[in-house]
């Protein structure tokens, strides 16, 4: 059987303070200090909480006053030599301005490059990728559709036979089996 021997050193007690209080002055201090340690945590975490928040907020309605800003201010529009082709257009002119031209003018031939040809200037950029797609997303659909009808067929068709061949075969055993019944 093994033996511990365990010796503590009580330096620390005043000869006024008694054992019993100097533990009791401890244990307060350490809730003192857990108590204090939880509080300061709390409220630090819900101080960056809102700090967290409030800074969102600020640089969210910063950016977005920041962008209405780009968008609406007037500019002029110069050509390459820095004359003034437009004057007073905002990027929000200019975006619907190239959303029109993408729409309408002609500049794709039948294999959706772009020409300067006028005689293989068949599709503007949008009419070509609908064209495109369009075919390939019905072309799709009918497959699917297709391939599911040929299979209700196929069931309707096979549960039908499966019933007819089913009630004849029976037809027809009952009608030879009477005979040798009889005999």
């Amino acid at each position: 059987m093994a033996k511990i021997n365990i010796e503590i050193e009580l330096d620390f007690i005043s000869g006024e303070m008694e054992l019993e209080d100097a533990a009791k002055e401890q244990i307060f201090s350490n809730i003192e200090s857990r108590v204090v340690q939880n509080i300061q945590k709390k409220l630090t975490d819900e101080a960056e909480k809102k700090i967290s928040s409030q800074i969102g907020n600020l640089v969210h309605t910063s950016i977005n006053s920041k962008i209405t800003e780009f968008l609406e201010k007037k500019r002029d529009i110069t050509d390459k030599y820095g004359d003034i082709v437009k004057k007073g257009v905002t990027v929000e002119d200019m975006l619907r301005e190239a959303v029109d031209s993408a729409c309408e003018k002609t500049t794709l031939d039948d294999n959706g490059r772009v020409t300067n040809s006028s005689y293989n200037q068949k599709y503007s950029v949008i009419s070509y990728f609908l064209k495109k797609n369009l075919a390939e997303m019905v072309d799709k659909k009918i497959e699917k559709e297709t391939k599911w009808v040929k299979a209700e067929i196929e069931s309707l068709v096979k549960n039908q036979l499966k019933g007819a061949i089913a009630e004849n075969l029976t037809d027809f055993i009952l009608k030879n089996s009477n005979p040798l019944i009889k005999k």
